[in-house]
């Protein structure tokens, strides 16, 4: 039970800024790759807790749209963009020429044009499918779902690339067995089972379909899996994911 605890206390170290660090031993002697297998359970974590600051600062009176836009805030506040800066990487150096200033570009801390204008599509894409979920039970599945897919993408992704020379922490990570790996996904896909058959089937099918084009065309044409590209590919798998459930529950 304790190494399981601190399994989990590792991963939210890996894909959160919750202060948990007293949860370990030695901090600089943290192997990055213990705890990737509840990267799922963390985006559960982190879904369920922007649905209850919705349904919280609706029960204080505020308006529903407002709610979602503060609570989806509050939640990048809580993975420091990790994600969402991988994004912004990404577009800024699809402006590259070639692989040097690709990751010249994706090195910079500067966010440049088309970061911004994925951020901003990103964040109005989601905002718009969720304020869709027209009951409370919708969106509960539609965050924990998304949520959860989007840190397993991590596992899958990665089990199916090389690591880039030019990654940091990526390189700490380790490719999963098998057998975790398909546990890892029947734990994610479970929640969007509620949406449907036809949803379930629809994200099992885009997803793997997502999977390979991932793999089998951004990453080599990066010369390998970094952060950044890991940080894509959650995004893209919630904002797939979220689609899928919104069209189910609206039909």
């Amino acid at each position: 039970m304790k190494r399981l605890l601190e399994d989990i206390a590792v991963s939210l170290l890996v894909l959160t800024r919750i202060p948990i660090d007293g949860l370990l031993k030695d901090l600089e002697k943290v192997e990055i790759y213990r705890g990737q297998w509840a990267y799922p359970l963390v985006g559960i974590f982190i879904g369920f807790f922007i649905f209850l600051t919705i349904q919280i600062l609706e029960a204080v009176g505020m308006p529903q749209n407002a709610a979602i836009i503060i609570a989806l805030s509050i939640g990048i506040l809580l993975t420091g963009a990790l994600h969402e800066d991988g994004l912004a990487d990404f577009f800024d150096s699809l402006g590259g020429q070639d692989y040097e200033s690709r990751q010249k570009i994706l090195r910079d801390s500067n966010v440049g044009v088309f970061g911004v204008l994925a951020l901003t599509s990103s964040f109005l894409l989601r905002y718009a499918l969720i304020s869709k979920l027209d009951t409370d039970f919708a969106m509960l599945i539609g965050l924990l779902a998304s949520y959860a897919l989007g840190r397993y993408s991590i596992l899958i992704v990665f089990n199916q690339s090389e690591v880039s020379k030019q990654s940091g922490l990526t390189k700490e990570l380790r490719k999963l067995n098998l057998r975790t790996l398909i546990l890892c996904g029947l734990f994610s896909i479970v929640w969007v089972i509620p949406a449907g058959v036809t949803a379930t089937i629809a994200i099992v099918t885009l997803g793997l379909a997502l999977v390979f084009f991932l793999t089998k065309v951004v990453v080599p044409h990066y010369k390998g899996i970094s952060g950044d590209l890991l940080g894509l590919s959650v995004q893209l798998f919630e904002l797939l994911t979220l689609s899928i459930i919104c069209v189910a529950f609206s039909s």
